[in-house]
């Protein structure tokens, strides 16, 4: 009897130790399998917050970018003056850093490197606007005639550009050669007139240069252009578009 007792019982310890340690093998097993699932859960969902601002960043980017590229340069027309005959053009507005003019469009194709326009038809015929930092008038005069020696200038005198806009006028000629075996060739004279315009912390310059020969048609269209140059007064470039100068 005590034999079997004891058999009894020890088989009872062995079938609690056997069950226990299934039971802590199971646990573990859940524990350590959950873990990695849980950690990679985390860094998905990590990533998915990191991707969601620079999603929305790139979008408010390419928003901007679209908006900018989507508005439509100003338009106005300017009145010229061709053959005796007063006729209308269309023209864009070219906003620069501190001043906006009308260009007759395609026709007038601007320069890459700085804000100048030559006449299609005519490459002699063109429109520069520079401006002398620093520069009082009669300092930005000097200057330009010291750039422009081979034009013979007149007096500067006071004048106005466009309906109120005070400025002072320099005008100027000067005489070219052709290059040519012929002999008998008229020489080709070039006509200059700038008009300067003061302002704080520096002066701009407005050069139209026009064969003397080709003025009568494309001396109403430079003249119409330099008038409608307007300086942009702080409060209006707030809302404009970067330019160059």
């Amino acid at each position: 009897m005590n034999y079997k007792l004891l058999v009894l019982t020890a088989a009872a310890a062995l079938a609690l130790l056997l069950a226990g340690c299934m039971t802590v093998q199971d646990t573990g097993s859940s524990g350590s399998g959950s873990a990695p699932d849980d950690a990679q859960s985390s860094q998905e969902d990590l990533a998915e917050e990191k991707d969601v601002p620079d999603q929305a960043a790139g979008q408010s980017l390419f928003d901007r970018m679209q908006n900018e590229q989507s508005q439509e340069p100003e338009k106005v027309e300017l009145t010229v003056q061709t053959n005796g005959r007063n006729q209308t053009v269309e023209a864009v507005v070219y906003t620069g850093s501190r001043y906006t003019i009308a260009i007759p469009g395609e026709d007038w194709p601007r320069d890459p490197n700085e804000p100048q326009w030559n006449a299609k038809d005519n490459e002699d015929v063109e429109l520069t606007i520079r401006y002398y930092t620093g520069k009082k008038t009669e300092e930005a005069v000097k200057i330009l005639q010291e750039d422009e020696d081979d034009y013979d200038f007149r007096t500067p005198v006071k004048a106005t550009l466009g309906e109120a806009q005070e400025a002072t006028r320099l005008s100027g000629k000067k005489i070219d050669l052709p290059e040519t075996d012929e002999e008998e060739t008229e020489p080709v004279v070039t006509e200059m007139t700038v008009y300067f315009v003061e302002i704080d912390g520096g002066c701009y310059a407005l050069l139209m240069e026009c064969p003397e020969a080709e003025k009568e048609h494309f001396g109403s269209y430079l003249t119409a252009m330099a008038d409608s140059f307007a300086l942009i007064q702080p409060e209006e470039r707030r809302g404009a578009l970067p330019a160059a100068t």
